[in-house]
């Protein structure tokens, strides 16, 4: 018989972990009351203080390096929301021409997931033809 243990995701980790802060604790109250709006502060809809769009990590070794350890030693991302913010594209063509027709390779680098794709195109494809060779690779 299999066992199913829930865990608690890095952000909820890090939420848990920025109530004992009073610091952040103090900023996310000035948020709320509407006074903190010049410092780049914000909370999210689960109440998760932010800076810059960057999760704001008390100074705990033990949970840093656990969240580390989830970014870094996973195969997915943390948050579908972060993993655009990493993702670079790139066409590499004049190659030449293979029996299939192909003379480009499409290049899509995900920074997050440590991971590249070698995608190859035409270079006559229209715009809808690499949209469906992302999700068909990608994704």
């Amino acid at each position: 018989m299999a066992a199913l243990s829930v865990q608690s995701t890095p952000a909820e980790k890090i939420k848990l972990a920025q109530i004992s802060v009073e610091e952040f604790q103090r900023i996310s109250k000035a948020i709320k009351e509407d006074a903190q709006r010049e410092l780049d502060f914000t909370l999210t809809e689960n109440s998760v203080l932010m800076f810059r769009d960057r999760l704001c990590v008390p100074s705990d070794t033990q949970l840093r390096k656990g969240v580390l350890s989830e970014a870094h030693d996973s195969p997915y991302p943390i948050s579908s929301e972060w993993k655009w913010k990493h993702v670079t594209m790139d066409f590499v063509t004049r190659l030449p021409r293979t029996p299939s027709d192909v003379n480009a390779m499409w290049v899509v680098d995900d920074r997050l997931t440590k991971t590249a794709h070698f995608i190859p195109v035409k270079i006559t494809y229209s715009m809808d033809e690499p949209a469906c060779l992302y999700i068909d690779n990608v994704i």
